[in-house]
């Protein structure tokens, strides 16, 4: 068995990693669980908005540090595809046209920090602290940290991060804007499936055009932007959503 459970209800799916006992480490077998799991929510038309959250007092302490040592130094190839294997659980989150959210209820370290990054929308328990800790360990940080990171928090920050080891606690996650707000432990659950739900209710063609804008945020001018809008409100309006939208608006404030 993996640590890798879910659960699928009115639209929300929600992906929890559950080892509490080992902070929710994870093996190559249960990478390989959570990109199955990930997969099947991007391919499941029942599921809208997914929410990633683990077990415990820990989001995700990372790699299990024992799978790893067990390991070769002279196995390349086999390192190889365990980062590979990683690196596909990030593309395939952020490249997902539906709405994510990683709900981080405790210690995030390594892959726990670098997996939220390719969620849409961070929220985090007021106990958590996140640590890029690769450096005191003979270790990169992968899985798109130096994509996303730097993106979020600014070049300076992500050095301090990365080159440094510094840990950051919620609250200076939340300065930084790694996270968007934080939440009582106890909380966090309920204002994951709060904003899974609301997002959940908007028009999925929508979410699914804000999505890729978002994504060419950094990889197209202004002008090639512009174009991109138009060409997503033609979209909607030959769907008819936006007089459907306007219609519904209207009757909802008068």
């Amino acid at each position: 068995m993996t640590m890798i459970t879910h659960n699928l209800a009115n639209g929300l799916m929600t992906i929890t990693l559950d080892r509490p006992e080992k902070l929710n480490a994870m093996t190559q077998k249960d990478f390989a669980s959570l990109l199955s799991t990930i997969e099947e929510f991007r391919d499941n038309d029942q599921a809208k908005v997914l929410i990633l959250t683990g077990k415990g007092r820990a989001f995700c302490a990372g790699e299990d540090l024992n799978e790893v040592n067990e390991g070769t130094p002279d196995d390349i190839e086999k390192t190889r595809a365990s980062v590979r294997l990683l690196q596909k659980i990030t593309q395939t989150l952020y490249q997902s046209d539906k709405p994510t959210i990683a709900a981080i209820n405790g210690i995030a370290v390594g892959f726990g920090v670098e997996v939220c990054l390719s969620c849409d929308i961070r929220i985090a328990s007021k106990n958590s602290f996140f640590w890029l800790s690769e450096a005191t360990r003979g270790l990169l940080p992968t899985n798109g940290a130096f994509y996303f990171l730097p993106r979020l928090i600014g070049t300076g920050a992500a050095a301090r991060m990365m080159l440094m080891a510094e840990k950051n606690s919620a609250e200076k996650a939340l300065s930084l804007g790694l996270v968007s707000e934080l939440t009582s432990t106890d909380g966090l659950m309920a204002r994951a499936e709060e904003i899974a739900r609301g997002m959940a209710a908007n028009y999925e063609t929508c979410m699914t055009l804000i999505k890729k804008g978002l994504r060419q945020t950094y990889k197209k001018d202004l002008n090639e932007i512009l174009d991109m809008e138009i060409e997503g409100t033609m979209q909607l309006a030959l769907q008819g959503k936006i007089h459907e939208g306007a219609a519904s608006f209207i009757k909802k404030t008068t």
